[in-house]
């Protein structure tokens, strides 16, 4: 009678791969209920790319043109009776399948979706499975270094990091962090599957912003990934907006953060290095937690002005400066930002130490 979204989708993909390899598929007449026929997963599992009903909670998308045709249509059928979850399913929806678009290699199988609504409790489950290449496959080309799956999966879920870029300009590679930050805005949670890892997160633990990763049993070729949202009757263009602001370091409260490109040199700052800890990156959590700890914070407690010195780091993560920022701020004492200088930051690292520095002197978070 239910299944999640992600099992769903994940099935469909999972059908269309071993198809691909030769492979039949036999359904139990157990299985071949009328429920599951309008679901459209017995189509999926048939290699169907139409079928069920035309209020299907799955459907799969094989090109780029029916993404920009028949989503809003399959979201309208879906969520009608919920203006706001339309629109907001809409738009992970679309930027999840141009997602797989962009960098799964399907083979021209495309993106399986699938969503469902609870309108007792106004909760939309949505998710998008594909059996491409992986996250850690599209990542690793586009970065020096020696990076694991796990640090791709990590990089994946930073803004500005994917390596895509939409025809239009406008997609700076965003799409994964938007969505889960749009997800955690909404008191929901956040999930994505590739290879042998899982990244979750969820409201429920809201000052923690690093998804917490898990090794899987079995390897997903491909790529699945499940949002959930809550209370979807709330006004969502104020936290869209803020999340934006976010990524782009806007806003007042950024005002007072000091970036220069070189180290002052003067006798009355006390400079601290960091350094990466794989490739050009600066990856490490643990690490950045030490460094604010046992280094800075000390000094700042002293009323010492320190020099934050990034230079010849091309990416610190998300993860790495709210580990590093948000106590410093929050524990330097008075007028922390204005002995607190940050030096040699590259535009991808502006971006999350503006977003720490937001967190942490916000009085309502996102």
């Amino acid at each position: 009678m239910f299944a999640e979204p992600i099992a769903v989708a994940m099935l469909g993909a999972w059908a269309t791969y071993q198809r691909e390899l030769g492979r039949d598929i036999i359904i139990d007449r157990s299985l071949q209920s009328p429920i599951a026929f309008r679901s459209g997963l017995l189509s999926a599992l048939a290699g169907r790319t139409k079928g069920g009903s035309t209020t299907s909670l799955f459907f799969r998308l094989c090109t780029e043109q029916e993404t920009q045709d028949k989503l809003g249509s399959f979201v309208e059928a879906i969520l009608k009776t919920t203006p706001e979850a339309e629109r907001i399913a809409h738009y992970c929806l679309a930027d999840l399948a141009q997602n797989v678009f962009d960098h799964a290699r399907t083979g021209g199988q495309g993106a399986f979706c699938a969503v469902s609504l609870d309108k007792r409790t106004s909760r939309v489950r949505l998710a998008v499975a594909d059996c491409g290449q992986g996250i850690p496959a599209t990542i690793k080309p586009h970065y020096e270094g020696d990076l694991d799956d796990l640090d791709s999966l990590l990089l994946a879920l930073e803004p500005e990091l994917s390596g895509n870029s939409a025809r239009d300009g406008v997609n700076r590679g965003v799409g994964l962090y938007f969505v889960r930050r749009l997800a955690l805005a909404a008191s929901g949670g956040f999930c994505a599957i590739t290879e042998g890892l899982s990244a979750r997160a969820s409201a429920r633990n809201p000052s923690d912003f690093t998804p917490k990763f898990t090794s899987l049993r079995h390897r997903w070729q491909g790529t699945a990934v499940a949002v959930t949202f809550n209370a979807i009757g709330s006004e969502y263009s104020g936290p869209m907006q803020a999340i934006k602001d976010e990524i782009e370091g806007r806003g007042p409260r950024y005002a007072d953060i000091r970036f220069f490109r070189k180290s002052a040199n003067a006798p009355d700052w006390h400079r601290v290095e960091i350094k990466c800890d794989r490739g050009k990156f600066a990856l490490d959590r643990e690490r950045a937690i030490a460094i604010a700890q046992d280094q800075v914070l000390p000094l700042l407690r002293r009323g010492v002005k320190v020099e934050l010195d990034f230079t010849g780091v091309a990416k610190a993560t998300q993860a790495f400066c709210h580990a590093l920022i948000v106590p410093l701020v929050r524990g330097g004492g008075d007028d922390v930002l204005g002995r607190l200088h940050f030096v040699g930051c590259s535009a991808r690292t502006r971006s999350p130490i503006c977003f720490a520095v937001n967190y942490a002197t916000a009085e309502d978070d996102i």
